[in-house]
């Protein structure tokens, strides 16, 4: 990553990055707040090199919170 300068684009649009190339994508609560999520996933595969790895960490932020699940001793 030392190499990689900043770049600040549209996650359902990235033209400014080549197909095939990142090893590694990932989206951190951010999937829910985007207009058009598909889109945005075939961004992702599409700067995704052949057997690269996609990671989504979404929420559910529609839940009170004292509906969701307790993760316990995993904390």
């Amino acid at each position: 990553m030392a190499n990689m300068p900043p770049l600040l684009c549209d996650a359902e649009n990235l033209i400014p990055l080549a197909d095939d190339s990142f090893d590694f994508v990932t989206a951190r609560h951010l999937a829910w707040t985007l207009n058009n999520p598909a889109a945005a996933y075939v961004e992702w595969f599409r700067v995704l090199k052949p057997g690269g790895r996609l990671l989504i960490n979404d929420g559910d932020w529609m839940s009170p919170y004292e509906h969701r699940p307790r993760m316990g001793a995993f904390c």
